[in-house]
């Protein structure tokens, strides 16, 4: 987790969201793992990132009880509203968006 913090800005958005799943699986919320997912909440490009990315990292930032889970929710809420990026999202990735809230 202390090598990945300090190389998240050079993550793309796979990376991002699969590093926070991994996390989450392994229910890795420790001080280096919160401290890693707060600094890919804080670097994620929302805009940027596929719909199964969006919806991975909602959910493991929402499994794990991050402290900026509600932001991060909020932020995704706010980009697909915003950009209307609902509908590049499948049925499926549209259930596992909403399982995080």
């Amino acid at each position: 987790a202390n090598l990945a913090v300090q190389s998240v800005d050079e993550l793309v958005s796979q990376d991002v969201a699969n590093l926070a799943n991994a996390f989450a699986k392994l229910d890795a919320g420790g001080r280096a793992g919160q401290e890693l997912l707060l600094q890919l909440a804080r670097n994620a490009k929302l805009s940027q990132m596929e719909p199964a990315h969006l919806a991975a990292l909602a959910w493991a930032y929402a499994r794990l009880q991050h402290p900026e889970a509600a932001p991060l929710l909020r932020a995704i809420a706010e980009e697909l509203f915003s950009s209307q990026g609902f509908h590049r999202f499948s049925t499926q990735e549209i259930v596992n968006l909403l399982s995080a809230f």
